[in-house]
């Protein structure tokens, strides 16, 4: 029993101390949000990105083909008579 207890209270303390830098953050694609990490293109930011980070797309004209590779959320942020719009996307092997 004491040995299940060590276990337990070893993976308790390791997810205490572990990095979740990586958990929802924010990066912009254009000019629109300062005060964000940006990219100049949607396939740079999703190059970039960790997983579970939500990219902001600024208003504009992206002439690109995009590949996604990983669970991120695209959203676009509204612009004149735009609205927003958000979707996720989940990365599976084929």
């Amino acid at each position: 029993m004491s040995r299940i207890n060590s276990v337990l209270f070893l993976a308790i303390a390791l997810l205490a101390v572990s990095d979740f830098s990586t958990a929802a953050v924010s990066y912009a694609v254009g000019t629109c949000k300062p005060s964000l990490p940006s990219y100049p293109t949607i396939s740079a930011a999703l190059a970039a990105v960790p997983v579970g980070a939500t990219v902001l797309v600024c208003p504009g004209t992206y002439a690109e083909q995009v590949v996604i590779t990983q669970a991120v959320t695209l959203q676009g942020v509204p612009g004149g008579d735009c609205s927003t719009s958000r979707r996720t996307y989940e990365h599976h092997d084929r």
